[in-house]
C-alpha cells in the first residue's frame, strides 16, 4: 500500500483551513443579514459568486485533465464556496435594494471581464491562466470592495457586516498572499505567480479600505 496517498501534507492543511474559514466567513454573515444589511451591497456578494463560479468551472476542467491532489483540493475549495455563496446572494437580493449605482458598477465589471476573457483568448490564455485570473480578481473583488466602502461611508454604517466575516476575509487573503510570496521565491518570481500575488495584494488592500470604513462606522 502506498502510504503517501494517505499522508497529510502542508497543502492539505492549508486547503482544510480555507474550507473552515469559508464557514467562518459565511455563517456569521448570514445571521447578521437577517438583522441588518446596512453597508452591504448586492454587488459584493454577486460578483464574488460569479468569480467563484468561474474558478469552479476552471478547477473542474483541470481536475479532469489531471486528477491530482492539488487539483482536487482546488475543486473542493471552490465547490465549498459556491455552495456557501448561494444563501448569501439569495439573502442579499431579498434584503438589499438594487440601486442605479449597483447597475452601473455591475455593468462596468461585466463589460471589463468580457474584454479580459476575449483578450486572453486572442493571446492563447484560458480562464485558468494566472494573468487572466489575476485581472478577474481585480474586477470581481477589488471593485466591489471599494464600492462597498463607499456605501458604508454614504450610510455612515457598516452594521450589516459581521465582525467574524471581516476577520475571515482578511485572514484568508493574507494567507494566500503569504503562500504566493513563498511560491514566488521558489519559482524565481515566475510571471504567473507575480500576477496572482499582485492581484491578491490588491484584493487585500481594497478589503482593508472596506475594513477601515466598517470600523469607523461600526
Amino acid at each position: 500500500m502506498n502510504t503517501k496517498l494517505f499522508r497529510i501534507t502542508g497543502s492539505d492543511v492549508f486547503a482544510a483551513f480555507q474550507v473552515f474559514m469559508a464557514y467562518y466567513f459565511t455563517v456569521p454573515q448570514v445571521r447578521r443579514m437577517f438583522v441588518s444589511v446596512q453597508g452591504v451591497t448586492i454587488n459584493w456578494l454577486l460578483c464574488a459568486a460569479i468569480f467563484i463560479g468561474l474558478c469552479l468551472y476552471t478547477s473542474v476542467g483541470l481536475y479532469r485533465k489531471d486528477a491530482s491532489r492539488s487539483t482536487l483540493q482546488a475543486l473542493v475549495i471552490y465547490a465549498n464556496w459556491a455552495v456557501l455563496l448561494i444563501p448569501l446572494v439569495t439573502i442579499a437580493f431579498l434584503k438589499c435594494a438594487w440601486t442605479r449605482q449597483d447597475s452601473l458598477i455591475f455593468s462596468l465589471i461585466m463589460i471589463s471581464a468580457v474584454a479580459v476573457v476575449i483578450w486572453g483568448k486572442f493571446n492563447g490564455h484560458d480562464l485558468g491562466h494566472p494573468i487572466i485570473r489575476g485581472m478577474l480578481v481585480g474586477l470581481f473583488r477589488v471593485v466591489p470592495h471599494l464600492f462597498m466602502a463607499y456605501c458604508i461611508f454614504s450610510v455612515r454604517s457598516g452594521h450589516g457586516i459581521a465582525v467574524k466575516t471581516v476577520m475571515a476575509a482578511n485572514i484568508t487573503a493574507l494567507a494566500r498572499i503569504g503562500t504566493l510570496y513563498l511560491s514566488g521565491r521558489k519559482s524565481h518570481w515566475e510571471k504567473g505567480v507575480r500576477a496572482l500575488l499582485l492581484a491578491e495584494s490588491a484584493n487585500e488592500v481594497s478589503w482593508m479600505v472596506t475594513t477601515l470604513m466598517w470600523y469607523i462606522y461600526l
